[in-house]
C-alpha cells in the first residue's frame, strides 16, 4: 500500500521550484534588458578621460570619467539618489546630460540615462552625478595599452553607448573617430 507524503513536503517543494526559478529568472532578465538596451536603444557619444584598474573576477576594463557630470536639478535630490538625465547632443555630435528629474518620472526611454546623485543639492541647482555603468571591458592584452593611449592622447577621447529606458551599454571606446584596439594594434603584438 503506497503512502502519501505529507502535506507540508509538498509545501516545500513548492517554495523551492519557486526560489529556484527566480534565482534563474533574474540572470536571465538581466541579460535580456542589456541586449535590449545594445540592439535597439539608441546610440550617443561621450567625452571620456581614462582610469585603468583590473578586477580580479572580471578581467581588464577602463573606467571611463565623463566629461560632463554636472547638470541642473529640476526636483529636490539626494546624495546616492537615483535619478533620470536628460540627454541632449551638441553642435560636435557629443552626448551630456543637461537635466536632472526624479528617477522613474521623464517619459522618454531613449533620450533618457539613469545617473546616481553623487553632491548635496537642492532643485533648479547644479550637482554632480555619475553614470551608472562606467566600465567598459576589454581583452587583457588590449586594456594596459588603450590606458597608456589615452593619457598620452591630446584629441578627443568618446564612447559610444546605446541607451534605452535608462540603461546605458557602452559599445567601443573611440580616439578621434579611431575604434581604441585598432589605435593601439601597433603597440600590441
Amino acid at each position: 500500500m503506497k503512502k502519501d507524503k505529507p502535506f507540508y513536503i509538498l509545501i516545500f517543494k513548492g517554495v523551492l521550484i519557486i526560489l529556484l526559478a527566480g534565482q534563474a529568472a533574474f540572470p536571465v532578465y538581466t541579460i535580456i534588458k542589456s541586449e535590449l538596451a545594445l540592439n535597439s536603444g539608441a546610440e550617443y557619444k561621450f567625452l571620456v578621460r581614462p582610469a585603468d584598474p583590473y578586477d580580479p573576477f572580471r578581467g581588464r576594463f577602463v573606467t571611463l570619467m565623463f566629461e560632463n557630470s554636472t547638470a541642473k536639478a529640476f526636483a529636490v535630490l539626494k546624495y546616492n539618489e537615483m535619478a533620470d538625465g536628460v540627454l541632449f547632443v551638441d553642435k560636435d555630435g557629443f552626448s551630456y546630460v543637461s537635466e536632472l528629474y526624479k528617477h522613474k518620472t521623464v517619459k522618454s526611454s531613449d533620450a533618457v540615462v539613469t545617473v546616481r546623485i553623487t553632491g548635496k543639492i537642492s532643485k533648479n541647482a547644479e550637482t554632480r552625478f555619475e553614470y551608472l555603468n562606467n566600465k567598459l571591458f576589454m581583452n587583457e592584452k588590449i586594456a594596459p595599452a588603450v590606458d597608456r593611449a589615452m593619457r598620452a592622447y591630446n584629441g578627443k577621447i568618446y564612447v559610444k553607448a546605446s541607451v534605452k529606458n535608462g540603461d546605458m551599454i557602452l559599445k567601443n571606446l573611440y580616439f578621434d573617430g579611431v575604434e581604441a584596439s585598432e589605435y593601439v594594434k601597433k603597440e600590441v603584438k
